[in-house]
């Protein structure tokens, strides 16, 4: 179903339902409609050309770290880059964060983190993963408070803790890495506020 938001006008697709078309993840039936808005409405044109800047950014960030070549670009530069573009707030703070934070620990590895979205608009559906890579996972916190503490927990398809960590997030998405990444198998992947409950939970199937 696509998510619709509405001005004083007119009804236009949600940034998260631009994105999703951005990045290919939608079926026919539900990019249809999207693209018959698009052929009419200037705005959501450029949000869309916005989230493609931004995926095409990272993407040949995370391509550099690979494969470093002397006189060429440094990641860390093409990243600042990144950060400077026109783009939704929460992904300038998801580019900042993976500056900061995330990407540091593997420059001069062999191999690139693998991305993984984890987001509650394809909840029935479990996100993959090659096995025995690092992985950097995007949580989809929509909905939840933000500025505030979340404890993360990875278990596998028995419920044992293979790991966790607690993280905070200026938005609604919430980067967290794993630098060894996880061994074939199904695995839960669970949001739990500071007190203990269950906020979210997505399925994530390592191949």
């Amino acid at each position: 179903m696509v998510i619709l938001m509405s001005t004083a006008r007119e009804i236009h697709p949600t940034d998260e339902v631009l994105e999703l078309y951005s990045l290919g993840r939608m079926d026919e039936g539900q990019s249809a409609p999207v693209e018959e808005h698009l052929l009419v409405c200037e705005a959501c044109r450029r949000r869309v050309e916005e989230f493609d800047e931004f995926t095409a950014a990272m993407r040949a960030a995370l391509a550099e770290m690979k494969a470093p070549e002397p006189g060429v670009e440094s990641w860390t530069a093409r990243l600042g880059r990144l950060v400077a573009l026109p783009k939704p707030v929460w992904a300038g703070a998801l580019a900042a964060t993976l500056a900061l934070v995330l990407l540091l620990p593997w420059q001069g590895g062999n191999q690139a983190p693998f991305a993984v979205q984890l987001e509650t608009v394809r909840q029935a559906a479990a996100a993959a993963a090659p096995a025995d890579r690092p992985l950097l996972l995007t949580v989809d916190l929509t909905g939840l408070a933000v500025d505030r503490d979340y404890r993360l927990e990875i278990v596998d398809a028995s419920g044992r803790l293979v790991w966790q960590t607690t993280t905070r997030s200026a938005t609604e998405k919430a980067v967290v890495s794993l630098h060894k990444g996880l061994k074939r198998g199904g695995y839960w992947v669970r949001v739990y506020e500071a007190g203990g409950e269950l906020r979210r939970e997505f399925g994530l199937k390592i191949d």
